[in-house]
């Protein structure tokens, strides 16, 4: 059995030549019945549903039929990444509250700078200037916390991605939104 094998791995005495010794051990794991059932395992997981082929005096040959899981609306996607990535922004409550503290204290300073406007057309031209700063750093701050994002959960998004589970689009559409009420 796997738990019996791996004792006797771990219980050998240090060998004058570790690399012998670990090439005998590899060739004794590769002859027991344990190998044979991990491969057999990994050749089911691999090919999906199998049907064997030809009679009982020859070695069968395996034909595969490819189970291709339905794909997902899009909508689906972005909706289960965005719970994902709500929750993952939860775990960390220390990044929140920065970033909560950052547009606070932009929106602060813009309120300030512009306190005291007149309801003339330079005012107006003013309080349109004062939003459209306000909206171009808060989407900065969002871009900006996604590219750091990315790199983190790099290897995830190539695993889940590679196979299928969602596009490309609804992954980085569903870490702006999350990110967006930061």
């Amino acid at each position: 059995s796997a738990p019996d094998h791996l004792l006797d791995v771990l219980t050998f005495v240090r060998a004058e030549d570790p690399q012998r010794e670990a090439d005998a051990m590899h060739d004794f794991y590769k002859a027991s019945a344990d190998a044979q059932t991990v491969a057999d395992k990994i050749l089911m997981a691999t090919l999906g549903k199998k049907k064997a082929i030809g009679d009982s005096r020859s070695p069968p040959t395996v034909a595969t039929e490819v189970v291709v899981a339905p794909k997902l609306s899009q909508w689906i996607q972005f909706t289960t990444l965005l719970q994902r990535d709500m929750r993952n922004q939860l775990r960390n409550p220390m990044v929140a509250g920065v970033r909560v503290a950052q547009q606070v204290f932009i929106a602060s300073l813009l309120g300030i700078v512009f306190l005291r406007l007149d309801y003339s057309e330079a005012g107006l031209q003013s309080r349109q200037g004062v939003l459209a700063f306000l909206v171009m750093g808060s989407v900065f701050i969002v871009i900006d916390s996604a590219i750091h994002v990315v790199p983190q959960y790099r290897a995830l998004f190539l695993r889940e991605r590679g196979s299928g589970m969602y596009s490309v689009f609804s992954y980085y559409a569903s870490l702006v939104v999350s990110d967006t009420p930061m």
